[in-house]
């Protein structure tokens, strides 16, 4: 098994952005107990799960905090562009820059950020990703 610093010579480039105007979801989250927060599912990043709470993480490099658990964020997605890749993280693949394909798969994100897929969800990924871009790997 190669390690994730060593997984970069497998590695497919992706440019999911045109893709960006599906992504017509919207979260109203409770960031206290009087403001609440409308974020469109463009600006996500990604859905961290810690403990109950969830990080969402946007694209102006902003976290919010939530007091539901990533799998109540789970059930209300509908878009195929928002997918749980790990019992962690949902991601937004428009976000994503690069995917190994080898496994694990190990994401690259639009900041940088690696992720790397659960062994469960990669053939999930693999089909979301050749579905949108055409790519078989």
């Amino acid at each position: 098994m190669k390690s994730i610093a060593n997984s970069n010579d497998n590695k497919i480039n992706l440019d999911l952005t045109p893709h960006f105007n599906s992504l017509d979801e919207q979260f109203i989250l409770n960031t206290n107990k009087k403001i609440k927060k409308v974020i469109r599912a463009s600006e996500l990043v990604k859905i961290e799960a810690d403990g109950s709470y969830s990080k969402f993480y946007l694209a102006d490099r902003s976290v919010i905090m939530n007091s539901y658990n990533i799998a109540q964020h789970e059930k209300k997605i509908t878009n195929p562009l928002l997918a749980r890749i790990h019992k962690s993280y949902i991601i937004n693949l428009c976000y994503v820059t690069g995917v190994t394909t080898n496994s694990p798969l190990v994401i690259t994100l639009r900041n940088t950020e690696i992720v790397t897929a659960s062994r469960r969800k990669e053939k999930l990924i693999r089909f979301h990703i050749t579905k949108l871009k055409g790519i078989n790997f």
